[in-house]
C-alpha cells in the first residue's frame, strides 16, 4: 500500500505551480525586514506577518496576526485572524473571531463566528460575510452583503447593502449612500444622527425549509457506501497498519498542516490537471494525476473515519485493534454526514483534513528518508 500511496506524490506538484515557498512550524515569524518573493502557503499554530510578501499568502494556522504587507491575495483560515497591516489583492478568510483595522484595496469575503471592521479599517473594494455578529465600522468604499445574527454598522458604506439578520442596528457614527435592503424579523434600529442617503427596504424572511427524511434509495447508497468504505479501510490496515496510524494520528499532531495542505490540493489539482492536459504530451499524465485525486479523495473519509474511532477509545481508555477503530469510527461518521443542515459541512472538513493528512504525512515521511540517507 505504501508504494501506492508514495505515487500521490505525484499530486504535490500544485504546490509548487502556488507556492514558491512552504513554511510550517509551531509559529512562524516574517520579520519586519523580512522580505518574501512570490506566493507562501504556510501551515502553523501561530503566524505573525510583520514583514513584506511579493505575492499571494495562503495560511492555516490557530492564530494569524498580518501586521505587515501583502502585495497579493490573502486566504487564510483560523481561529483567530487580525488584519492590521495591509493587503493589496483579495481577502478571503475563515474562522472564530477576524478583526480588520488595517487596510485591504479590494475584495473581501469574510466567515467566521465574530466580526470586527474597526474605525481605522478601510476595505476597497465590496465586503462579503455570513458571521454570528458583526460590527462594521469602517469605511466600505463599494457595497456589502451578508449575513449574520447581530450586524452594527457605524462607518461609511458608499454603495448599497444587503443583509440577512436577526438584529440590524444603524448607529449614530453611519453613512450608507446607497440603498439598504434587510431581511429579517425585527424591524431595524436606526440611531439618532445616522445617514442612510437611498431607501430603505425591508422584507420578512421566507418559510423555513422543512426537513425532508432521506428517500430509501439514497440511503440504500450511503450504507452500500459506508460498507465499501469500510472494506478498504480494513484491507488498509491488512496491509499497512503502522502507515494507517500515523495518517490518522497527523490530523491530531499537525491539524493546521493537514487543513492547509487539504485545501491546496482539493483545489489546486483539478486546475493543474486541466493546464497539463492542454498538451497531447501532457494528456496521459494528467489523466493519471486525476485518477490518483479521486483515489485520494475517497480515501480521505477512510483516514478520517480512523481518526474518530482512536480517539473514541482514547476517550474511553480502552485499547482494541485498529479494526474496530476505523469501523466505529466511519459508523459514527455515517450518522453525522446524515444530520440535516451541518451534514455537508461535515463531509466537506472530513473531505479537508483526511485528503490533508494523507498528503502531509507523505512529505514528512519523505523529509525524513532523505534527511536519513545523508547521514
Amino acid at each position: 500500500m505504501r508504494k501506492i500511496i508514495l505515487l500521490f506524490g505525484l499530486i504535490l506538484f500544485p504546490l509548487n505551480l502556488y507556492a514558491t515557498q512552504l513554511r510550517s512550524g509551531a509559529k512562524v515569524v516574517i520579520g519586519k525586514d523580512e522580505v518574501v518573493d512570490g506566493n507562501v502557503a504556510i501551515g502553523c499554530r501561530n503566524l505573525v506577518v510583520k514583514g513584506k510578501i511579493k505575492g499571494d499568502l495562503m495560511a492555516g494556522a490557530h492564530s494569524i496576526k498580518i501586521e505587515g504587507e501583502i502585495e497579493g491575495d490573502f486566504w487564510g483560515i483560523a481561529q483567530d485572524v487580525e488584519i492590521e497591516g495591509k493587503v493589496k489583492g483579495d481577502v478571503r478568510v475563515a474562522g472564530g473571531e477576524i478583526s480588520v483595522e488595517g487596510v485591504v484595496e479590494n475584495d473581501a469575503i469574510i466567515f467566521c463566528s465574530e466580526l470586527m471592521l474597526d474605525e481605522n479599517s478601510s476595505i476597497k473594494g465590496d465586503l462579503k460575510f455570513g458571521c454570528g455578529k458583526a460590527d462594521i465600522l469602517g469605511v466600505i468604499k463599494k457595497g456589502v452583503e451578508g449575513a449574520g445574527g447581530e450586524i452594527k454598522i457605524g462607518g461609511d458604506i458608499e454603495g448599497d447593502v444587503e443583509l440577512t439578520c436577526r438584529e440590524l442596528i444603524i448607529l449614530p457614527s453611519a453613512v450608507i449612500d446607497g440603498d439598504l435592503y434587510y431581511k429579517s424579523k425585527k424591524e431595524i434600529l436606526v440611531k439618532e444622527d445616522a445617514e442612510v442617503l437611498g431607501k430603505i427596504v425591508h422584507t420578512l424572511p421566507e418559510k423555513k425549509w422543512e426537513f425532508k427524511f432521506p428517500t430509501f434509495p439514497k440511503i440504500l447508497f450511503r450504507i452500500l457506501f459506508l460498507i465499501s468504505a469500510v472494506i478498504v479501510g480494513i484491507i488498509s490496515i491488512a496491509l499497512s497498519p503502522k502507515h494507517c496510524l500515523t495518517i490518522a494520528n497527523s490530523i491530531k499532531e499537525g491539524w493546521w498542516q493537514c487543513l492547509l495542505t487539504g485545501f491546496i490540493v482539493l483545489f489546486c489539482v483539478p486546475i493543474a490537471v486541466v493546464l497539463v492536459s492542454i498538451t497531447i504530451v501532457g494528456l496521459p499524465l494528467g489523466i493519471i494525476v486525476f485518477s490518483l485525486y479521486l483515489i485520494l479523495l475517497y480515501l480521505s473519509g477512510i483516514f478520517f473515519g480512523l481518526f474518530i474511532g482512536e480517539g473514541i477509545f482514547k476517550i474511553f481508555k480502552l485499547k482494541v485493534s485498529p479494526y474496530w477503530s476505523i469501523i466505529s469510527g466511519l459508523v459514527v461518521l455515517f450518522f453525522l454526514t446524515m444530520i440535516p443542515y451541518v451534514g455537508w459541512l461535515i463531509r466537506f472538513l472530513v473531505l479537508l483534513f483526511g485528503l490533508g493528512a494523507v498528503v502531509w504525512t507523505e512529505i514528512s515521511l519523505h523529509k525524513r528518508r532523505r534527511q536519513d540517507e545523508k547521514v
